[in-house]
């Protein structure tokens, strides 16, 4: 949230190069998918794009169709960037839950948690989602300082979970637009190191193919403190139930600080909310991941005052060629 009165809520081949090629990726993924699925998913989830585009105002570079010439690897290299796209296609700093309830367990397998600490003992620094099995989505302002890891599969923070998986961070990349003072664009793509195993514990969200409507009832989480203006932050991850609200209504609740890549999402009674230690998490609505926590007042879940979140729909299609290129980049070291 802004500071002050807004804060941040907070296969076998038969080509030695191609097998030496594959031995790099494999170790980067850590996966091996049934390819004859995967190919069966399209590059880019959403069933009509110019849903995306009113709040995307992306450059032509993120649209960018790959440059392949070299047949030999072609083959491979698609098959490998379906992988990706057909997971792209499917299902202080932070913000926290307030007025809501244990989450059940592995019931979010997207949701990550970014910590510090030891593990039995984590400490939430943000949260994020899952949006392929090398990448977490999250919010910019999220961005450490210092070292964290990512753990996926994770209920109790308190305890050590044989669903969890922790890993470093690789890379991270916050959205190219990103306005830290106006808390505008505030995306963050983390590249994880090693990738993610997929599990019953561990999966990706999916991602939207429009943007939510108003009243559309959606859950957020996260391990972010549960009472406000006081710090007390749960073991268990905390779920909350909340619903879109107008943008001209949210708007005029935070006098006209509400871009077109932001949302807002509460109840009308107040009493519901994320707040400090929740950013980054997500706001899912009927299975898609529509919001990422950004920000909202320093005492969180006010009447009329709901939560502001990072509009995921506007985004798509940076998320999807930000992984395409760094899918391209591993091809392009065996030229």
């Amino acid at each position: 949230m802004l500071t002050s009165s807004l804060v941040t809520h907070c296969s076998l081949l038969d080509n030695p190069v191609k097998a030496v090629f594959h031995l790099k990726l494999s170790q980067e993924l850590q996966i091996m998918p049934d390819f004859n699925h995967l190919m069966k998913h399209k590059l880019y989830g959403t069933q009509n794009e110019t849903d995306l585009l009113p709040c995307s105002k992306l450059s032509q570079d993120f649209w960018a169709p790959a440059d392949l010439t070299k047949p030999k690897m072609k083959q491979l290299f698609w098959g490998l960037l379906l992988v990706s796209s057909a997971v792209l296609a499917q299902e202080s700093t932070g913000g926290r839950i307030i007025g809501g309830y244990d989450c059940k367990s592995n019931s979010r397998p997207f949701q990550a948690a970014i910590v510090t600490g030891n593990k039995g003992n984590w400490r939430i620094y943000c949260g994020a989602s899952l949006v392929h099995p090398c990448w977490v989505l999250t919010a910019a302002h999220c961005r450490a300082k210092q070292r964290v890891k990512v753990c996926l599969g994770k209920h109790n923070l308190k305890q050590v979970e044989p669903t969890e998986q922790c890993m470093d961070v690789a890379q991270a990349i916050p959205h190219p637009e990103y306005n830290k003072k106006k808390m505008n664009k505030d995306y963050m793509l983390i590249r994880l190191k090693p990738c993610a195993m997929i599990t019953k514990a561990v999966n990706v969200t999916r991602l939207p193919t429009s943007c939510p409507k108003d009243g559309q009832r959606c859950t957020v989480s996260g391990w972010g403190t549960i009472k406000s203006p006081q710090n007390k932050l749960p073991a268990k991850m905390q779920c909350a139930n909340v619903s879109i609200v107008p943008y001209n209504q949210c708007n005029k609740a935070y006098f006209g600080k509400i871009t077109s890549h932001m949302l807002c999402a509460g109840v009308p009674q107040g009493g519901i909310d994320s707040c400090q230690g929740d950013s980054g998490g997500p706001l899912v609505c009927n299975g898609l991941l529509e919001g990422v926590v950004s920000w909202g007042k320093s005492v969180c879940a006010q009447r009329g005052n709901p939560g502001v979140y990072a509009k995921v729909c506007c985004v798509v299609p940076w998320i999807q060629n930000t992984i395409k290129n760094w899918i391209r980049s591993l091809y392009d070291g065996f030229e």
